[in-house]
């Protein structure tokens, strides 16, 4: 049989801003349709981006809600999209005065934006609900935690909970903090019993199972940092699982030197009903796909997390024993966890 073995490291990441870093805090629910951007607007820039990470970070599409004190029951959404040329914008302003409110990744997920309990309009605060957000995604999911119209300095920090924004010459600056904890998983052939010389593992999708998140919601607070007392999950009814898939790039495990690096990001109270679902061809050496499509499920022990930190999860594919090429464990080798 092949195993895989996990051997655990912790790195609490203790969220490593550009400033300093906290976290946010809290209520009758008014969804809202949004308005259009304004056919006169102005063109807004995106000067920096922060979050608190351990990790090297790959920033994605950031979606952007904007609302003013003029209307203070609607606002106008916008995106800033990543390119390898640097930010595009989607979005114009046509007065002077917002609060602002948005999430990254923005190109895969919608969220609206509504009053907090008791409350008209979103000058003291606002709540964001996601009703297409998965458990476990493969992207760095985050949330804008402060705003401000030029780059933050160690002297001049962003003030967390400061979503009111000033728009003074076109440029806004947004701080991003982490909805959700990580696990990184890697990936490698055992170098013993000489298994590499004789098969080749294409690794073909690694996915989380565990329970369907309903909707999402995120309640900010002007003035107020985000704490996860302000993040709602509401689980479908029943035992319902869903796996998520957050790795399928077909990495190719040869010999012992490979190595596949996926990392998921979930939601941090569900550390205690998570499985990984590995699914991998076999190939033998000479490119003969001996089996398709093989799925190992493994129940996982992660400790408990918090948003933004993340544990590693070292995986080791080894048969039990080698015998003839012959052998039904050398060609359908198991996938266990020690």
């Amino acid at each position: 049989m092949k195993t895989i073995r996990i051997l655990t490291t912790l790195m609490m990441a203790t969220v490593l801003l550009l400033t300093a870093c906290t976290k946010d805090d809290a209520g009758q629910e008014s969804v809202v349709t949004p308005t259009p951007q304004p056919a006169d607007g102005q063109k807004i820039q995106l000067e920096a981006v922060t979050r608190g990470d351990a990790t090297p970070v790959t920033l994605e599409n950031i979606k952007v809600m904007m609302t003013s004190d003029s209307k203070p029951g609607n606002y106008h959404e916008g995106s800033f999209v990543r390119t390898s040329n640097g930010w595009d914008n989607y979005v114009s302003v046509s007065e002077k005065n917002y609060h602002v409110y948005g999430y990254m990744p923005g190109q895969k997920f919608n969220a609206t934006l509504s009053a907090r309990p008791g409350t008209t309009g979103f000058s003291t605060g606002a709540v964001m609900t996601f009703t297409d957000l998965p458990a476990v995604i493969g992207s760095n999911l985050c949330v804008i935690t402060s705003v401000r119209n030029k780059v933050p300095s160690t002297n001049d920090p962003f003030v967390l909970g400061n979503y009111a924004f000033q728009n003074l010459d076109n440029k806004i600056s947004l701080h991003l903090d982490h909805l959700y904890a990580s696990l990184v998983f890697q990936v490698a052939i055992g170098s013993g019993r000489n298994y590499c010389d004789l098969r080749t593992i294409n690794l073909t999708a690694l996915k989380l199972r565990t329970k369907k998140l309903q909707e999402t919601a995120v309640t900010f607070v002007q003035g107020q940092t985000l704490t996860d007392a302000d993040i709602q999950y509401t689980y479908a009814a029943g035992d319902e699982k869903a796996e998520c898939p957050f790795y399928e790039d077909g990495g190719v495990l040869s010999s012992p030197s490979d190595l596949v690096e996926a990392t998921s990001f979930f939601a941090p109270a569900l550390y205690n009903d998570l499985e990984l679902v590995a699914v991998y061809d076999v190939y033998d050496k000479k490119g003969n796909l001996v089996h398709a499509n093989r799925k190992a499920i493994n129940k996982l022990t992660v400790p408990k997390l918090g948003r933004g930190q993340h544990y590693t999860i070292h995986l080791t594919v080894e048969p039990t024993y080698l015998g003839q090429l012959s052998d039904g464990d050398l060609d359908n080798p198991d996938v266990k966890i020690n």
